[in-house]
């Protein structure tokens, strides 16, 4: 028999008089189900069955797996639900070669052969799917995917999208049956689950009444939080469209099954949408309140409930065996820690394992012998990878067999390998083999054939278009192919390009590059402008590296490029033909947490570059660091440094500049060149509702051979769109210098 240590809660009577419970829907108002759960508990109420719809079947299931209803509290308190809707991998979980293409906020649409793959919903339900496994993970191992062993027998109920039948999900892994009852058409993609497509259970049982009745219970406590009809100045977004019409379809199906339950609790939540998740606290009071109220009702119709205070004699001296991560003596503490507790032994010794991360650890105590079996893996494999090859998944993954499961490690694993763009889904199974573990990590691929297109303006390039074309898992092997083209007034480049992130097992990474670029440039002296150029040239660019885990790489790049300078009027730059050729040495880390507008973490470059090969010979230093920290929630403070030194006769190309909405407020894009240049920018960002952000900034800046030092100060307001950042800022200088800026779009 196993346990779920700490967690366990009273094992149902399996005698006459099952009680069950019946969870609604209804989003955020679901969360007033903990309040209902928490008087419940207080009271002594046993429940026998549960069942649960949508947000239902997440604390249903959590209720089932051994949660208490204070640990669903604290869970729901702690959790950003809105961040669940976001689908992209943690930034930090990226390839370093990624970030930048990730970074470009592109429009994206993918293709089957000819045939473009259209989303089947805002997001794929990754976080949400992953943040569930490792809430559920031990409880799904323990009883072996049969949830008629949980602590409490429990069913999450989905509607078949295909047939439009209910289904009863009472087997396989816990957070996927949640996952597939909460899959709200519209917001979340369907759930494949053995052949069929799941979608919100709600469709078909609002309140799954029926089903616990299916399970055995004898008498049926119904919790309805599901959402009233909206009004009409309320249908504001397509979510909240598409909520009505959920609602409006289930009206029939939710009186029905009301009227089939033998307590129906409904907690008064007027004025609470389905979507106010930011509530929690208010809702889960309101569920108390209303349960309280109909307490006494309940407990004159039960015959009472049943409790297990037996206590059993705790053996004094124990030895332990299997435990190989924590020493006898620690486990003998814990033993008596766990005493003063009222914890048995063996929940005391798992508790401690739980605590370190190792949740597969389950121990059993037989004639003063208690044996540990910490949960080792034995076997690892990988499903679903049609295309990619198996150790493009493995070499991401930290665990390896023989190890102990640890579900940190996990965790990053998951992060890691979605975290490759490889695909939309990835899940971990777990089953007994033997006296180990066996794991498996389930992917579910997308279309590598991809078409990207972005838009971009600001006051110096105007107005430009990019087009990409690219095929993202080559060969199988993870490998980049991407072909581009930049159209605008003022700048065309046409690129192919090849990218490999990871070498095979290695952390060896290297790149390939080449195209031919057309840009029109300016000169100016004294602030006025003085000449006009357009610089055509061709270029060539690999890159050999290592990647240095996931903070960045090291690098070693051969450069080439070629060309002419023709005139278009004025003076102040060379003319004729022009040819750079040179070895660089880049090292890059970056933390940053986001970007646009990070919120906290450092990106550093380091770049040195030496002209050679019967080029130009120059040298070349750069370096460039930004450093990010946010307090009190909305408020960020930024530094940023910017230092280069060239040969005085740096080729002209190949000079710094300086001057600009990034660089020196107050001065137009890149309106000094030097050879060597300082740049320090200090600013504080506060972020508003609704993805806007206002912020200050202070500059100090010298570009040599210009030898004053500029000061300049300047504000911004800042908007998140599809297409990137959109940015109206205003810069004064110490010179007197004034100048607006506006800036829509990445930049590529």
């Amino acid at each position: 028999m196993w346990k779920l240590s700490f967690l366990v809660i009273l094992w149902p009577s399996l005698a006459s008089g099952t009680l069950g419970l019946a969870l609604s829907g209804g989003g955020a108002r679901g969360l007033a189900q903990i309040g209902v759960l928490k008087v419940l508990e207080r009271a002594g109420v046993k429940v026998d069955r549960i069942a649960g719809t949508s947000i239902g079947a997440v604390i249903g299931g959590l209720y089932a797996a051994g949660y208490s209803a204070e640990e669903i509290e604290a869970l729901a308190r702690r959790v950003d639900w809105g961040a669940f809707i976001e689908d992209s991998p943690p930034r930090t979980s990226l390839f370093p070669g990624m970030r930048e293409e990730e970074d470009r906020s592109l429009l994206q649409v993918r293709f089957q052969w000819l045939r473009p793959e259209l989303p089947k919903g805002l997001t794929r339900g990754q976080r949400l799917a992953h943040f569930l496994w490792t809430l559920t993970a031990r409880a799904s191992y323990l009883c072996g995917g049969d949830f008629d062993l949980l602590p409490i027998p429990y069913r999450a109920v989905a509607t078949d999208i295909v047939t439009g039948g209910k289904v009863a999900i009472g087997r396989g892994d816990l957070s996927e049956a949640m996952l597939a009852s909460i899959s709200v058409p519209l917001l979340f993609f369907p759930h494949p689950w053995r052949g069929r497509w799941l979608a919100d259970g709600g469709l078909k049982e609002p309140v799954p009444v029926e089903t616990v009745r299916e399970m055995g219970a004898d008498f049926v406590i119904a919790v309805d939080t599901s959402a009233p009809l909206r009004t009409g100045g309320a249908l504001r977004t397509p979510l909240e469209i598409a909520d009505q019409v959920t609602t409006i379809l289930m009206t029939d199906e939710l009186r029905e099954q009301l009227e089939m339950a033998d307590f129906v609790v409904a907690p008064k939540l007027e004025g609470y949408s389905s979507f106010d998740y930011r509530k929690v606290d208010s809702l889960i009071v309101l569920g108390e309140e209303e349960m309280e109220k109909k307490l006494p009702e309940l407990l004159d119709l039960l015959d009472g409930t049943e409790r297990d205070e037996s206590t059993g004699e705790l053996p004094l001296n124990l030895i332990f065996e299997g435990n190989t991560l924590i020493s006898d003596e620690r486990l003998r503490e814990v033993v008596r820690e766990g005493r003063n507790e009222g914890l048995s032994p063996e929940e005391a010794v798992e508790r401690e394992y739980i605590r370190r991360g190792y949740i597969l650890a389950t121990a059993e105590l037989e004639d003063g012998k208690l044996e540990v079996d910490e949960g080792r893996l034995v076997r690892i494999d990988v499903e679903g990878n049609r295309t990619t090859r198996s150790y493009v998944v493995l070499r991401e993954f930290p665990l390896k067999v023989g190890e102990v499961f640890h579900v940190g490690k996990v965790k990053r694993g998951v992060e890691q390998i979605y975290g490759t763009g490889l695909f939309d889904r990835v899940s971990v199974h777990l089953r007994r083999r033997g006296k180990g573990v066996a794991l498996t990590i389930s992917v579910r691929e997308h279309p590598y054939s991809v078409v990207r297109l972005g838009l971009h303006f600001d006051r110096r390039k105007r107005s430009e278009m990019l087009a990409e074309l690219g095929y993202d898992n080559v060969l199988g092997t993870g490998g980049r192919l991407r072909s581009s083209v930049v159209l605008g007034e003022r700048r065309q480049v046409y690129t192919l390009n090849f990218c490999m992130d990871r070498f095979l097992r290695t952390y060896w990474t290297f790149s390939f590059r080449l195209g031919h670029e057309v840009e029109r440039g300016y000169i100016f002296e004294e602030w006025e402008r003085v000449g006009e150029y357009r610089r055509r040239s061709g270029f060539l660019l690999a890159s050999l590296g290592k990647q240095i885990r996931r903070l960045g790489d090291i690098s070693l790049e051969l450069r080439g490029e070629g060309g002419w300078m023709e005139e278009v009027g004025g003076y102040g730059y060379p003319r004729g033909s022009f040819e750079v050729r040179s070895a660089r040495l880049r090292v890059s880390f970056d933390t940053l947490d986001r970007y646009p507008f990070p919120r906290r973490g450092r990106r550093t470059e380091v770049l040195w570059e030496r002209g050679m090969f019967g080029g130009p010979n120059y040298f070349k230093f750069y370096l460039t660091t930004e450093s990010y920290f946010t307090f009190l929630s909305r408020n960020t403070l930024s530094i940023r440094l910017k230092c280069g030194l060239s040969s005085p006769d740096v080729p002209f190309t190949e000079q710094f500049t300086l001057g600009g909405q990034e660089d020196l407020l107050g001065y137009r894009e890149e309106e000094m060149r030097g050879w060597k240049v300082l740049c320090v920018n200090v600013g504080y960002r506060y972020r508003m509702p609704k993805y806007t952000h206002i912020g200050i900034r202070t500059d100090m800046g010298r570009i040599w051979p210009r030898g004053k030092l500029l000061l300049s100060f300047g504000g911004s307001i800042s908007l998140e769109t599809l297409i990137g950042p959109m940015i109206l800022s205003y810069g004064l200088s110490s010179e007197g210098r004034r100048r607006f800026y506006l800036s829509m779009g990445s930049k590529f």
